[in-house]
């Protein structure tokens, strides 16, 4: 697409038309048609589960504790999930 768009290779674009094309590909990522936006779900998919079965990910970042039982659960404390 960047070659296509741009008349050379993605990593060779400037950051602002690189974040061009990626707005584009993830425009219709819940219903992706094209076979650019199919591969882009499946890249963002991949690296999300790469990242979040790593050490850092789930140790550090996600603090997982193990298989342990919760005297608690204090739930989302997200605004947008209607925690207020």
């Amino acid at each position: 697409m960047a070659e296509a768009e741009y008349g050379k290779p993605y990593a060779d674009c400037p950051p602002e038309r690189q974040v061009a094309l990626l707005k584009e590909l993830s425009e219709n990522e819940e219903n992706p048609r094209k076979l650019e936006e199919r591969f882009f779900v499946a890249v963002k998919r991949a690296t999300i589960d790469g990242y979040y079965t790593s050490a850092i990910g789930i140790h550090q970042d996600m603090q997982y504790q193990g298989n342990t039982a919760l005297a608690e659960f204090e739930g989302c404390k997200h605004d947008e999930h209607g925690n207020r």
